[in-house]
């Protein structure tokens, strides 16, 4: 029996008998949404062919390797990394759970990957794509873990790895809860590719063998040449005046505290700017209204890249559109990061400090947590609590300029690290896929 059949037989039993519960409440769920599918029209339908495991591309290669990730940050980051296993002569497949990040995926990944929506995780749709792209390893970014990917493609002999693997306190408390179930089910990854030791340790106290997770650290960074997803930069954007603070992936209540916070600064500084970005496409139009309410002027993006002339000062610019954010953060002399002030957990903070501008997060910052005190530790973030304390971190980054050329080395060596990691990872799990198993 190889390895990994044998962390398969490992993982049946009632684990097995458990998921197939889990089965058949998912296919449920997937019978009332392939009715919202098909009623969204011929387009949407196409891609419920995909969820269902047909209607999938030409295999690139054989033994590709599957790469899935599930939204438009962990898109980008398993992009970066599908260039570094494109190094090693790698044929590639990639799939996305949402379908923002299914359209990302030609943008970041190299050419000639095949891209693909993540099938339904029940017992049918992933066979069906299992056996037509009979991959050679399946990599999950991050905390991809659904039942019926890990059992089925360990049971058809694929090795399964999991990469920039992150596990919250928060994430890890919901785990936990069923902690004898995921020992079994987790037995059929091969390694653990960890950001860090706390992220390392709580997979460990799910059940998780020592030997099979590694702390890597981190392995995202930022494409400087992303030209935000096929968007245009308004030619505006580089000729308006005044400092720049952007907050990307506002969550509820957060906005009214960021417009305080610029109120605060402005008695200062009385030409910064304001763009804010809300984490969600739904509550772009409340975020404007909110806006209007509280006496803005705004500038929605949308309505307003083919431009030529910018803004009117305090004018608050509205980010709302999907996949430009991160083309963005090179513009900005301060960032913010949404998701900190209120109990979200926060967001990525890495992309707008590796793009140069310095970073502001809230204290609820449990999902990014690893990432945060990294920043920190290189002098690339302060941590705020409200309103006041994140004017006054605005201003301080504002009236230092001469620690310009001290943060860019601290990013260049951050940089570094990160695009080491990556290649090491890559290396890595290139030996395992290609050394004999018995």
């Amino acid at each position: 029996m190889s390895k990994q059949a044998d962390q398969q037989h490992q993982a049946g039993f009632w684990a097995r008998r458990l998921t197939s519960a889990y089965s058949v409440g998912v296919a449920g769920l997937v019978g009332l949404g392939a009715t919202w599918y098909r009623l969204r029209g011929p387009s949407a339908s196409n891609g419920l062919r995909q969820r269902f495991g047909d209607d999938l591309p030409p295999r690139p290669a054989a033994g590709p390797i599957w790469i899935h990730a599930s939204s438009m940050g962990e898109v980008r980051v398993a992009g970066l990394f599908a260039h570094e296993l494109r190094q090693h002569g790698a044929a590639l497949i990639a799939s996305a759970m949402t379908e923002t990040g299914f359209n990302l995926i030609p943008q970041v990944f190299p050419e000639g990957t095949a891209p693909f929506r993540m099938p339904f995780d029940i017992p049918g749709p992933i066979q069906r794509t299992l056996a037509h792209f009979k991959p050679a390893a399946l990599v999950l970014i991050e905390t991809e873990w659904w039942p019926n990917l890990l059992l089925h493609s360990a049971e058809a002999g694929v090795p399964i790895f999991v990469v920039n693997g992150r596990l919250s306190e928060r994430s890890f408390a919901r785990y936990r809860l069923g902690r004898p179930y995921w020992r079994q089910v987790l037995r059929a990854v091969e390694l653990f590719y960890m950001r860090s030791e706390p992220d390392a340790l709580r997979v460990r106290r799910l059940g998780v063998d020592a030997g099979r997770t590694r702390v890597i650290g981190a392995i995202k960074a930022v494409d400087a040449g992303n030209n935000g997803n096929g968007h245009p930069i308004p030619p505006w954007v580089e000729k308006s005046g005044g400092p720049l603070w952007i907050a990307g992936c506002t969550r509820p209540g957060e906005e009214d505290l960021v417009l305080e916070a610029w109120a605060i600064a402005r008695q200062s500084v009385p030409d910064l700017r304001l763009w804010i970005a809300p984490r969600h496409p739904d509550r772009f139009a409340p975020v404007a209204r909110l806006l209007e309410q509280r006496g803005h002027v705004v500038y929605r993006w949308s309505e307003h890249e083919a431009d030529a002339k910018p803004p009117t000062g305090g004018t608050v610019v509205l980010i709302d559109r999907l996949g430009i954010l991160a083309s963005l953060y090179r513009y900005a002399d301060v960032s913010f990061i949404g998701g900190s002030l209120q109990e979200y957990g926060g967001h990525s903070p890495l992309e707008p400090a590796l793009a140069g501008a310095p970073v502001t997060f809230g204290p609820h910052m449990d999902e990014q947590r690893d990432a945060a005190d990294l920043l920190l530790a290189n002098g690339l973030a302060r941590e705020v609590w409200g309103p006041a304390s994140l004017a006054i971190a605005l201003l301080e980054f504002l009236d230092s300029p001469s620690a310009v050329g001290e943060r860019q080395h601290r990013i260049k060596r951050l940089l570094e690290t990160l695009t080491r990691n990556r290649a090491e990872v890559a290396r890595d799990l290139i030996a395992r896929i290609r050394s004999p198993r018995n």
